[in-house]
Parts: structure tokens; C-alpha cells; sequence
């Protein structure tokens, strides 16, 4: 065996920290098929979040949160658009529901987008 002592750098949205491996997950292969069929999301924290969001439609419907960074380019939103993904621009302000479940994300206009 061998250990690296890695820690995960979580973005810091109120309730995310205590989902973490729970109902808030970093790899659709290792999480995907349990998953499968509900509403999923995706957060957009690196360049790789689009890659992720084109990848999950396939365990069921999914919103792809730009938490207020750039818009892909008009390609990707057009491969995005045929896999039934929902684009949501607005920032993510924090996580909803009683822990560790996640009923929603509330996002930066007030708005809560269920997931």
C-alpha cells in the first residue's frame, strides 16, 4: 500500500464541506451507477468541470452550475444542448436540505435549483 496524505481543496459553499462523499461527489465513474437516474450536478471549479458535465447526462438529467465563471464556448454549449444539459450561470451560494441529503442549490440570485 501506498499513501499520499491527499486532501480535497472543496470550494467553500455553506453546506457542501459536510456532504462531501455523501450526496456531493467528485467522480461519476465511482459514483455514477448508484446515482443513476436522479437529478445530478455539476459545479464548474476547473477547466476539466466541462468535460465532467458532458459526461453525466448519462446517469441521468443534469444542470451544469457555472457558479458564475465563463460560459463554454458555443461548440461545447451546442454538445451540451444535445445531451439535455441545463446551463445555470448564476453563483452558487450555498447547499440545501437537511444533512447530508441535498434537496437544492441556492444560488446567488435567491433562486433554488433542485437537484
Amino acid at each position: 500500500m501506498l499513501a499520499f496524505g491527499l486532501i480535497d481543496v472543496l470550494p467553500t459553499i455553506p453546506g457542501l464541506a459536510e456532504r462531501w462523499g455523501i450526496t456531493v461527489l467528485h467522480c461519476p465513474y465511482c459514483h455514477g451507477y448508484e446515482l443513476r437516474g436522479k437529478q445530478l450536478g455539476v459545479l464548474s471549479v476547473a477547466a476539466l468541470s466541462v468535460h465532467q458535465a458532458l459526461l453525466i447526462p448519462d446517469w441521468g438529467p443534469t444542470t451544469f452550475f457555472l457558479n458564475g465563471k465563463q460560459r463554454p464556448d458555443e461548440p461545447t454549449c451546442a454538445k451540451l444542448a444535445q445531451l439535455n444539459v441545463s446551463i445555470e450561470p448564476q453563483p452558487v451560494v450555498g447547499l440545501e436540505g437537511k444533512e447530508p441529503e441535498l434537496s437544492g442549490v441556492r444560488l446567488a440570485d435567491g433562486l433554488l435549483s433542485p437537484v
